[in-house]
């Protein structure tokens, strides 16, 4: 209730109400104490309708702008049981209230709320909008839990696929690394036994080659000059040629002796003049010269040669 003043006269009373009954000639306007009153409907300056929140300024009814429209009912009451056409209502005393469903102007069900308007000789009940509300909320409460855990499942089954298909990656990737692992080591292995094979037949070829060059300094001095036999060449484009009795077509070998250093010393006669030529075995420093130690080589002349173009190496 309002009341509106002018140098302290009340001026106006006004009431806040909300139409809760409608006949032909007259409203119901109930407050939200759970009080009412009637009006004529010649007193509403509007179409009334049920639910329309108004204002009451002594006899003058009025409608309030939808903006403006506030009313909350207190009171509030719950249907707990509905038998033989019978509505059973629980009030705030303990106490229960019994109404014939006929006299209801809407089909009640268990557990509603209602709103109870009523004077001294006469009572009005209304099913409570806060219902309608209290449903939604209801509903909204109750589905967002289904929500959430309908995330949350998906959201889990989706974390739980991404992290199978990582582990399966994972799985994978390890099981291609060990597979790798396992390859590298066989491939490591055949290029292993590669290299073994390419040095153990480089080694034999060394040694087969080591034997070809074998001198044999005892048998040379002693007339056989088989690990001579072939034919002996430098850069200057020069041969000898040896055979197993000695030189061919270049001389007679009449001294043989081995020589300070490990060289193999000859004295040639060849016609009325003679030279001299040093065997030298792979291995053996050639002093002033640079020569090919791995394998034998030959020297020969009246003097000393004074570049390795002159050194002679077997070509056959």
């Amino acid at each position: 209730m309002i009341q509106l003043r002018k140098n302290n006269i009340k001026v106006l009373e006004m009431k806040i109400g909300k139409i809760i009954k409608r006949t032909e000639d007259t409203v119901y306007i109930g407050y939200n104490n759970g009080s009412f009153q009637k009006s004529a409907i010649g007193n509403c300056e509007f179409e009334p309708k049920i639910g329309d929140i108004v204002h009451i300024y002594e006899y003058l009814v009025v409608k309030l702008e939808a903006k403006n429209a506030t009313f909350t009912y207190k009171p509030k009451y719950k249907i707990t049981s509905i038998v033989d056409g019978i509505a059973r209502i629980q009030l705030n005393t303990g106490n229960e209230l019994t109404i014939p469903i006929r006299d209801l102007n809407f089909q009640p069900k268990l557990n509603q709320l209602v709103e109870i308007y009523q004077d001294a000789d006469e009572m009005i009940v209304l099913r409570s909008k806060e219902k309608g509300i209290n449903l939604l909320l209801l509903l909204s409460c109750s589905l967002i839990p289904i929500v959430l855990t309908s995330f949350m499942f998906f959201f889990n089954h989706k974390k739980q696929d991404v992290e199978a298909v990582n582990t399966t990656a994972e799985q994978v990737s390890t099981t291609s690394t060990t597979a790798n692992s396992t390859t590298t080591p066989s491939s490591t292995t055949t290029q292993d036994s590669v290299t073994t094979s390419e040095e153990k037949l480089s080694t034999q070829e060394e040694q087969t080659n080591a034997r070809s060059q074998k001198i044999d300094e005892q048998a040379i001095l002693n007339g056989d000059f088989s690990t001579l036999v072939g034919t002996w060449r430098n850069g200057l484009g020069q041969e000898f040629t040896f055979d197993k009795n000695g030189l061919v077509n270049s001389g007679n070998i009449e001294k043989k002796s081995m020589g300070s250093h490990g060289t193999i010393e000859f004295s040639i006669r060849d016609g009325i003049s003679g030279y001299g030529m040093s065997i030298y075995p792979a291995g053996l420093i050639m002093p002033g010269l640079d020569t090919d130690l791995t394998k034998n080589r030959l020297i020969a002349g009246q003097a000393a040669p004074t570049s390795s173009e002159q050194v002679f190496y077997k070509v056959d």
